[in-house]
């Protein structure tokens, strides 16, 4: 009962040829049986003042619904601009993508030296990978993508805080910024489209937790079950160590740098929270064999591997949750290959 309150706590003028009739000026007056003019009948002018059927029709060529209601007139994006901005964001997909898998390098190699400190890193450039393709497909408003940019923000701004808190190299806290911004935008681009048309983030962001929360009260299949016991495990510690940070700010004692630290594990929790329940929304729909899925997958599987092999070797951590984080990562290999398999059968 417990896991499940955290759960939902988290996910948290015209037709047929007919016309109006023709509106006289209020010094000429028509029987009623006259208002529809008959060539036959009349055969002088039509005063100026009466404005003809013709004569309205070419007047309105033109004119969009929000010039005759008098509202000032949608901007007109062109094909340039819109280049424009797709290019940029990838671009920036790039970046993010670059020094994120440079980041998890240095963590890998450099002061922590074992490869599971690196994993929050490569996780936001495989991420950061698969929405650059989305981008260049067209397809960022996809609900996936928009959850997976907002995952992308979520991660740089804790890990942002994290690398002030750790007073670690201003490079590092750059590559967050850059992340934040980008992944913004292509939530906007996917929201609005490459025209940014006039829509509601909030009744988006409302509608999304929402869906999440249903999502999370079924279970159509097997798969969808691993994955809803994965996504359940990693909100329960995203949530604990939400709290633990949360002691260490209101300590009067707190330390700078082990709050850095936990900040950081905090990023990486969440965007693990984030995959499983991705994979876990397309396992209900039957949808593990797209490219971003497989992708999603084979992610997860090496981070998991990775994971549980520091945990064995952490004295702290017990064999149960090494053998956990084990079968989480044979579970999403399973399918991540698998379902490669059955893409390659299908040609």
């Amino acid at each position: 009962m417990k896991v499940s309150l955290i759960t939902i706590a988290f996910l948290s003028s015209s037709a047929c040829g007919f016309q109006t009739p023709v509106k006289l000026s209020h010094h000429v007056s028509f029987p009623l049986k006259d208002r529809f003019i008959n060539h036959k009948i009349v055969t002088s002018p039509i005063p100026k003042f009466v404005e003809t059927n013709a004569e309205r029709f070419s007047s309105n060529l033109g004119m969009s619904e929000a010039d005759k209601e008098g509202e000032k007139p949608r901007k007109v994006v062109t094909p340039e601009k819109i280049a424009g901005r797709k290019k940029r964001v990838k671009v920036g997909y790039q970046i993010i993508t670059a020094s994120q898998c440079l980041i998890g390098l240095v963590f890998w190699l450099g002061r922590f030296g074992k490869p599971f400190y690196g994993v929050g890193p490569f996780l936001q450039a495989g991420i950061a990978y698969i929405l650059k393709g989305a981008a260049e497909n067209d397809r960022l408003r996809s609900d996936t993508y928009k959850r997976l940019n907002l995952a992308v923000f979520q991660f740089g701004l804790i890990s942002l805080l994290a690398f002030i808190k750790m007073k670690s190299n201003p490079i590092l806290t750059i590559s967050s910024i850059i992340a934040m911004i980008n992944s913004i935008k292509g939530y906007g681009y996917g929201l609005k489209g490459w025209e940014l048309a006039p829509t509601s983030a909030k009744e988006d962001l409302l509608k999304g937790i929402s869906s999440n929360l249903s999502c999370m009260t079924k279970i159509p299949n097997i798969k969808s079950a691993g994955y809803w016991a994965a996504t359940v495990a990693m909100v329960s510690m995203t949530v604990a160590k939400a709290y633990e940070v949360l002691n260490i700010l209101i300590s009067s004692s707190g330390d700078s740098f082990l709050l850095g630290t936990r900040l950081f594990r905090l990023a990486k929790y969440k965007l693990f929270s984030v995959i499983m329940f991705t994979l876990k929304d397309a396992a209900d729909r039957g949808r593990l064999e797209g490219t971003t899925f497989v992708e999603l997958n084979l992610m997860a599987a090496v981070s998991y591997a990775l994971w549980a092999v520091y945990a064995i070797q952490d004295s702290a951590q017990t064999m149960p949750y090494a053998a956990s984080m084990g079968l989480i990562s044979l579970f999403t290999a399973f399918n991540g290959l698998s379902s490669i398999l059955m893409k390659d059968s299908k040609k």
